[in-house]
C-alpha cells in the first residue's frame, strides 16, 4: 500500500477499532451506525431553505435502526441485499465512496428510513442508478463528500445528478421527495441563496441537504482530494 503520512492517524484509528470488533464486518458495521446515530444531530440544511422545506409536518425527523450487514468484502448490503453504491467518475476516491455512504446513513437515520441504492432498467438496455432510494415515504437521494469549494466539473456533476433524479420522479409515475445531499457548507453555497441554480432547484422540488461528517471522515476525504488535487 502506498504511504501517506497525513493518513497514517486515520489507518491507524480504523484498524485499532477494527482489532476490538475482531475484524468482523457485520460488528464493525453495528458500531458505526450505532455512532452515527449517537451524532445524529449533526444533519444540516443549507442556508436559505424555509423551515417548511426542511421538516415538513408529514415527515417528523427521528431517529432509526437502520438494517445493513457487511458481506465478507466489507460491502454495505441493506437487508434486501442492495448494494449501497453507484457509478462514480474518474478519479473518484474509496474515501469519497464511503462518506458518501455514511451520509446516506446519517440522513436515512435523521428522516427515520433506510436509504438504500438502486439501480432502475430503462429502454433498450440502459439503466438508471440512484445512491439512495426509500419507497415509503418516496425519497430519491444522490450524495456528493467534496469538501471545500466545487470545481467547474464537479458542479456539472450535481447538476446533472439533480437531473437524474426529477427524470428518475417522472420515469417511476410517483411524486418523491428530491434531494441532492453534500458534506459542507462551501460546496453546497453554488446550489443555494441568489443564484440561477438555487431558483432552478427550488422550481424542480430538489432539495439541498447538508449532512455533517465524523472529524475521521472529513480528514480522510481531504487528504484524498490533496492527493488528487481536486
Amino acid at each position: 500500500m502506498k504511504t501517506d503520512p497525513g493518513l497514517e492517524p486515520t489507518r491507524e484509528a480504523r484498524t485499532s477499532i477494527s482489532r476490538e470488533h475482531a475484524n468482523d464486518p457485520r460488528r464493525l458495521v453495528e458500531y458505526y451506525l450505532e455512532y452515527q446515530r449517537r451524532f445524529a444531530d449533526r444533519l444540516r440544511w443549507a442556508r436559505g431553505q424555509t423551515e417548511s422545506r426542511r421538516r415538513p409536518p408529514s415527515m417528523p425527523i427521528q431517529r432509526t435502526t437502520l438494517r445493513v450487514a457487511a458481506d465478507r468484502q466489507g460491502v454495505l448490503r441493506t437487508d434486501e441485499g442492495s448494494r449501497m453504491t453507484s457509478t462514480r467518475a474518474a478519479g473518484d476516491s474509496g474515501e469519497q465512496r464511503r462518506a458518501e455512504t455514511e451520509m446516506l446513513a446519517v440522513f436515512g437515520a435523521q428522516l427515520g428510513v433506510t436509504l438504500a441504492g438502486k439501480t432502475y432498467p430503462l429502454p433498450g438496455g440502459a439503466t438508471l442508478q440512484i445512491d439512495g432510494v426509500s419507497e415509503r415515504p418516496p425519497i430519491l437521494c444522490e450524495a456528493c463528500a467534496h469538501q471545500g469549494p466545487p470545481k467547474a466539473g464537479q458542479k456539472r456533476k450535481i447538476i446533472a445528478d439533480a437531473f437524474k433524479l426529477v427524470y428518475a420522479d417522472q420515469l417511476l409515475g410517483r411524486t418523491f421527495r428530491k434531494f441532492i445531499l453534500l458534506a459542507d457548507q462551501d460546496a453546497a453555497a453554488p446550489f443555494k441563496g441568489q443564484t440561477w441554480v438555487a431558483a432552478a432547484f427550488e422550481q424542480l422540488g430538489v432539495e439541498v441537504a447538508v449532512v455533517e461528517l465524523l472529524a475521521e471522515t472529513r480528514t480522510g476525504l481531504r487528504a484524498a482530494q490533496v492527493r488528487q488535487r481536486r
